[in-house]
């Protein structure tokens, strides 16, 4: 059975966190900004799939974040038990983390070239939404499988 990532960008506004809907692909539903099944990644993100691959984790998951949208809090209720490892990451933490270390696992390489393209497409996209802050823009995800 495999493993999937459900990811939502929220940004700091004035008034508290928002979330962005991504409307960058018709196919795509406008919740999820990332959907591809990357194990490499999940164990980057939150120690999920990590047996045999060696990852130092950004962070064990943090569950979510205390001042979650209500979109993205409605999103993962409906996932119920079905969700686990839920999590969430700053853009800055992500674009901080040592991008370069070495799989101590089964295929030594550096972490970023197990990583696909359209993740670092992610990561751009959000960094964007910025205004001045990289912290002000965070990664909410949980995995189901």
């Amino acid at each position: 059975m495999g493993c999937d990532i459900h990811l939502y960008v929220e940004r700091r506004t004035d008034s508290g966190w928002e979330h962005v809907p991504d409307h960058s692909d018709d196919w795509r539903d406008d919740l999820n900004w990332y959907s591809r099944r990357n194990y490499y990644l999940f164990a980057i993100l939150a120690d999920v799939r990590n047996e045999g691959r060696g990852i130092n984790p950004i962070d064990s998951p943090r569950g979510l974040p205390p001042d979650v949208t209500s979109g993205v809090d409605a999103d993962c209720v409906e996932w119920g038990s079905d969700g686990h490892s839920h999590s969430y990451l700053t853009v800055a933490e992500v674009l901080a983390y040592d991008w370069d270390q070495i799989t101590t696992g089964d295929m030594q390489r550096p972490y970023w070239c197990s990583i696909n393209d359209e993740w670092w497409g992610t990561v751009a996209r959000a960094a964007r939404l910025s205004k001045g802050s990289l912290d002000d823009v965070r990664f909410v995800f949980w995995f189901d499988n």
